[in-house]
């Protein structure tokens, strides 16, 4: 199985999925793609096709768009038989109910999905044909190589990670939870015990390298996930690595990874529940960390083969390769001009360094 090709293409160098993707690609035969280094979708499309993959995973909604919904890239793309998979990272199709979502399903070869939840959601609100979890994975040997130099956890520290203003141009508000319910349990718990003290890391004001944050992470005595929903919560899997105790409400892969004894680590979506849960976890800290890090190290062997172990559909004939799409390229305008606007970034980013 390992000697299979394929190609994941993300979105940029650098991001949550682009490192799952070069975690996978270090036990497997993969190349990985970021479309917003390429300026058209033909341009990626040749870019893809250059190793003649055995199967193709689009991670990242606008560049599947791009090649598979536009008459020139799709040409391209038909040239190999790869097949085509369309790996769904985050509930952003579950929240907003639409055609475009179902018409990317039902003409790609295979449905990928990072958690249980959202295999079971996409079961029970789309046509799904093949779906398959493939689980993100975290960098882990830049957490292996921080944690050989560890060298002490900070019992009084709580910290926060994530992105404050993700989905706020699709209509999210406060997705990920920071000033609902994170804030807020910090006062309180400060009101309880003036030793604690919290970190909130929010790339929306200010973005560290990772392995800063993977170091920050390592550092706390506790990591507090407070998200409305995740495809995975890559911060969750990184801080398990780390040995760092996690309190998090019921999302992504949590309730995957955290079960028996860890089982109350996942908070219930309540203020109070958070703060009883995060007093719960300080005060068994050793114990806790132990456990959590022996369950990561189990988790880590299960989902570090699933890529190797995926299983490619034997007619590879989807309704891209033979038929016109009833999805025109007008449909994902708004997915073009997000893709543009990645690039402009990227090429800014690269201009001021």
């Amino acid at each position: 199985m390992r000697n299979r090709t394929g190609v994941i293409v993300v979105d940029s160098q650098d991001s949550g999925l682009w490192r799952s993707a070069i975690a996978h690609s270090k036990n497997n035969s993969v190349r990985v793609i970021a479309a917003t280094e390429y300026f058209s979708g033909r341009a990626l499309a040749k870019a893809i096709i250059q190793t003649r993959p055995q199967y193709i995973i689009f991670s990242w909604r606008p560049a599947f768009d791009a090649v598979v919904f536009v008459n020139g890239p799709r040409g391209v793309i038909k040239s190999t038989s790869a097949a085509i998979f369309l790996l769904v990272p985050d509930h952003v199709g579950l929240d907003f109910i639409s055609d475009e979502e179902q018409e990317r399903i039902l003409v790609s070869d295979g449905l990928l999905v990072t958690s249980e939840i959202l295999k079971r959601e996409y079961l029970e609100y789309y046509k799904v044909e093949n779906i398959q979890i493939l689980h993100d994975l975290p960098d882990f040997a830049q957490i292996d190589e921080i944690k050989s130099r560890f060298i002490g956890r900070k019992i009084n520290k709580i910290i926060w990670v994530g992105n404050s203003a993700w989905g706020k141009r699709l209509g999210y508000k406060d997705h990920k939870g920071l000033h609902r319910f994170f804030l807020p349990a910090m006062k309180a718990l400060q009101s309880i015990d003036d030793s604690l003290v919290f970190e909130v890391i929010d790339s929306a004001r200010k973005k560290l390298p990772h392995e800063k944050v993977l170091q920050l992470v390592q550092e706390a005595s506790c990591l507090v996930i407070t998200s409305d929903s995740e495809g995975t919560c890559l911060p969750i899997l990184e801080a398990a690595a780390l040995g760092t105790p996690v309190v998090t409400f019921e999302v992504g892969i949590a309730n995957e990874l955290f079960y028996g004894h860890l089982r109350s680590q996942i908070s219930k979506r309540e203020l109070s529940a958070l703060i009883q849960a995060v007093l719960n976890c300080l005060s068994n800290l050793e114990s806790v960390s132990k456990v959590t890090a022996s369950r990561m190290d189990e988790f880590r062997q299960e989902i570090e083969i699933e890529l190797g172990n995926l299983k490619i559909p034997k007619s590879t004939d989807g309704k891209w390769r033979s038929s016109k799409q009833k999805y025109s390229w007008r449909k994902s305008l708004k997915w073009k001009l997000r893709w543009v606007r990645n690039i402009y970034v990227n090429v800014l980013s690269k201009v001021s360094h």
